[in-house]
């Protein structure tokens, strides 16, 4: 593509051949002219991330300039906690560096990321290459992956929802859609994270307990090794190796009960060495004086240590009751994830266990996105109907007149309170829905209407797992799972206003043909 001196980057984006991503980045642009205030509230977060690192600065250049000796126990150290009454926001911002991007970039590497994840290598290289990212950037050579991640994570979810709710607004003043009727359905996302072992699990927490005893001597100095740690680590991969070339066949329980068996005492060695070893420099680590964000770091480097020592003890003793005495153990009392501490096996079906979570989403008859929702564990749906719709209301501005779900929502307490709410027509698919709507409204027109509208959804749930982002969680974290799923339902959301529009825009020229949804 040839740029023109002079265009602007929304005209720069129009001459661009017409692509599924290119559509997307034009709603995007598109939208922050219908709404000033959406970059507003994005250059307000970058702001606010840039005023935080300033306080860091000033706390630490205060603390280096009372000049306070760095011995434990100082009564005069000076605290993060000193600075709580200084609220970053109140700072001001002085002229500095360029930033690497501008708010309204950022909005649209934000809808970009919902189609292929720019905090991965594969993702970013696909932008890069791509024609739009040189219309975005102009004849600059645009931000590297590492910077668009740091990016990203400063777009907080109040401006998240203040996204949602103007592209929803977009969509009501075109008439592209009345958000009357609302269908759900909850689908299962891989998490970021490998499948769960217990004999990986206990190596690698106690592992990343001696790492960060480790890392902790750079910020306060306080000497920290351990031989017979490190030599126990090092036993451990080796059992961990060895129970994870155990086949198939006769003989192999056994074997892998004595491997379990000797992998448990070791780690019960290593977690009793490692506690000793903390509890001996504890007081030192937290009394030393040291500078005020060093301090942040280290005490989040303690909070994770205490919490690596919980989940290796779970670890362990899942592994004692399933492996060595033939218990089952509860779903509650399992550790799942080293990587990813919200996790979780979903169970959804008659459908294979998947580790990761449990999305709701909420679409509306013309096939937008208008509320979801991501909850740690694995809920059953029945009790997020209520909370769908709720949300379905604050997100759109606009009452229901008809929900649609499966069996699975099924409850009589919904439809009652679904009925409170002035809702006029409920349909639930399946035996129960049948069974507590009774035959003559289950049969009626307009619940079957809807019934048969409903396998419409599943669309939906394929357009974001095959052609956006969602076949896999690229975050970690319930904070992180619910960013990736905000940007994917943004992402399908701006596709789904041009397509919806140039259907309508086709039904009009064309009275008789009607588009499919």
């Amino acid at each position: 593509m040839i740029l023109l001196p002079g265009m602007d980057r929304f005209n720069r984006v129009l001459a661009c051949r017409d692509t599924f991503l290119v559509e997307i980045v034009r709603e995007a642009l598109g939208l922050a002219r219908f709404d000033p205030s959406l970059v507003a509230a994005f250059a307000e977060d970058m702001d606010l991330a840039a005023k935080t690192a300033k306080k860091g600065r000033l706390m630490d250049l205060i603390w280096r300039d009372a000049a306070l000796p760095a011995f434990p126990g100082f009564v005069d150290s000076i605290m993060p906690s000193d600075f709580d009454s200084t609220r970053p926001s109140s700072l001001s911002l002085h002229a500095g560096r360029p930033r690497a991007m501008d708010a309204e970039l950022l909005l649209v590497l934000w809808a970009i990321d919902g189609v292929f994840s720019l905090t991965c290598r594969e993702g970013h290289d696909r932008l890069v290459g791509s024609e739009v990212f040189q219309a975005l950037v102009g004849d600059g050579s645009g931000p590297a992956r590492t910077t668009m991640a740091k990016y990203l994570d400063l777009i907080s979810p109040e401006t998240r929802d203040k996204a949602h709710k103007a592209l929803h607004k977009k969509i009501l003043e075109e008439d592209l859609d009345t958000f009357e009727e609302l269908t759900v359905d909850s689908t299962a996302v891989p998490a970021n994270t490998a499948w769960p072992s217990e004999s990986a699990l206990i190596c690698g927490f106690l592992r990343r307990i001696h790492r960060l005893l480790e890392r902790q001597v750079a910020c306060t100095g306080v000497p920290y090794e351990s031989k017979k740690a490190v030599r126990w680590l090092k036993e451990l991969d080796g059992l961990h190796r060895d129970i994870g070339l155990l086949g198939s066949g006769r003989g192999v329980a056994a074997k892998r009960k004595g491997k379990y068996r000797k992998l448990l005492k070791t780690a019960g060695k290593v977690s009793r060495s490692l506690r000793t070893l903390l509890d001996n420099r504890r007081d030192r680590i937290e009394d030393r004086c040291i500078a005020p964000t060093a301090r942040i770091r280290v005490d989040a480097m303690l909070e994770c240590i205490d919490q690596s020592f919980a989940e290796a003890e779970r670890a362990m003793e899942s592994a004692r009751r399933r492996v060595l005495l033939g218990d089952s153990v509860e779903a509650s009392e399992k550790v799942y994830s080293l990587a990813d501490p919200d996790a979780y096996m979903i169970v959804k079906g008659g459908r294979d266990p998947l580790l990761g979570y449990k999305p709701q989403i909420g679409r509306s008859a013309k096939g937008f996105v208008t509320c979801f929702e991501v909850t740690p564990g694995n809920p059953a749906d029945s009790n997020r109907l209520l909370p769908m719709v709720e949300a379905h209301s604050a997100a759109t501005g606009r009452e229901l007149l008809a929900v649609s779900t499966d069996d699975g929502y099924t409850s009589a307490e919904n439809l009652e309170r679904l009925a409170d709410m002035g809702i006029e027509v409920v349909s639930f698919s399946g035996a129960k829905g049948r069974a507590l709507l009774g035959d003559d409204f289950y049969e009626c027109d307009a619940a079957r209407l809807l019934r048969n509208e409903r396998s419409a959804v599943e669309s939906t749930m394929f357009t974001l797992k095959y052609k956006l982002g969602l076949r896999r969680f690229c975050r970690r974290g319930i904070e992180g799972v619910r960013a990736d799923l905000s940007a994917t339902a943004f992402a399908h959301n701006l596709w789904r206003i041009a397509y919806v529009r140039t259907a309508k825009q086709r039904e009009e020229d064309s009275p008789g043909c009607r588009a499919s949804a």
